[in-house]
């Protein structure tokens, strides 16, 4: 299948090989709901921490492809957010502040999981997984 015509993010046009076409929306879900597979906050079975998302750990040399390895293994676990810091730290007392933290903990075990040891060592206590990604990116990117 592809994607035909998008009108607007809410309305979007499957269209099959055949040019069979069909309308869907995005699921909706309720914000505190993390549940939900498309919720940024759902963690899934498979999602475990002192996992490597990338074959061959960030050693210094080959930053640019470990760079998207990495962001494209962030996208297919719909934890991109995380790292640009789209996906705020939800404010005291917030019901799904635990969950937040849960997954920026599982992306701050993933990074440093796909570094190498001497620079996991450099990044290890930060407390955000965003702070560690920028950290990689001024010291490694420009």
């Amino acid at each position: 299948m592809t994607i035909g015509n998008i009108t607007s993010p809410s309305d979007v046009t499957l269209v099959d090989d055949k040019g069979n076409s069909s309308s869907s929306r995005p699921t909706a879900f309720h914000p505190d709901d993390y549940t939900h597979p498309c919720h940024p906050l759902y963690v899934h079975p498979s999602d475990v921490l002192g996992a490597s998302l990338v074959y061959t750990p960030f050693d210094g040399t080959s930053y640019g492809s470990w760079h998207r390895n990495i962001l494209i293994a962030l996208s297919m676990r719909n934890k991109l957010n995380f790292i640009n810091g789209t996906t705020k730290n939800p404010y005291v007392g917030s019901p799904v502040v635990r969950q937040w933290q849960r997954c920026n903990d599982l992306v701050i075990s993933w990074l440093t999981n796909s570094l190498t040891k001497e620079i996991s060592r450099s990044v290890e206590y930060s407390e955000l997984a965003k702070d560690i990604w920028h950290e990689l990116e001024e010291r490694w990117y420009g």
